[in-house]
C-alpha cells in the first residue's frame, strides 16, 4: 500500500512538471497598453530584425539582454543602442522610452513595449 501510493505521488509529480512545461514552452506577453508600441524578435535565429517604422524612421529589437536591457536597432543611422528598462532615447524625429521587457522562456515570443514620442 505504502508503495502504491508513492507510485501515485511519482506519476502526480511527472504530470505536473510536463504540464508546466508546456504552459512555459507557449507562454507570450499579454497584449500592449494603449499608447505603447510592441517590438519583437524574429521567430527564428539568423532572420533579419523586424523593422517597426515610425513617422521619424524605424527601430528594432535586436536582443534581450535579461529582465532588465534590450538591444534596440536604428538603422536609419545604422547603430545598435543599448536601453534599459525606464531609459528614454533619442531616436530620429522624437525619443524612445522602454517600458516593458517581456523574457519569456521561448525566444520567439520575447519582446518589449515602448512609447515613440515624435518631436
Amino acid at each position: 500500500m505504502k508503495w502504491r501510493l508513492i507510485g501515485i505521488a511519482g506519476i502526480v509529480l511527472v504530470v505536473a512538471a510536463a504540464v508546466a512545461g508546456v504552459m512555459a514552452w507557449n507562454e507570450r506577453p499579454p497584449a500592449p497598453a494603449q499608447g505603447l508600441v510592441r517590438l519583437a524578435l524574429p521567430r527564428s535565429s539568423g532572420l533579419p530584425p523586424i523593422q517597426h517604422a515610425y513617422p521619424g524612421g524605424a527601430v528594432s529589437l535586436n536582443a534581450v539582454l535579461g529582465d532588465d536591457e534590450v538591444f534596440i536597432g536604428l538603422p536609419n543611422p545604422g547603430r545598435e543602442v543599448t536601453v534599459r528598462k525606464g531609459q528614454t532615447i533619442e531616436i530620429p524625429g522624437g525619443t524612445l522610452t522602454l517600458v516593458e521587457i517581456w523574457n519569456v522562456w521561448q525566444r520567439a515570443h520575447d519582446a518589449v513595449d515602448v512609447r515613440i514620442a515624435s518631436g
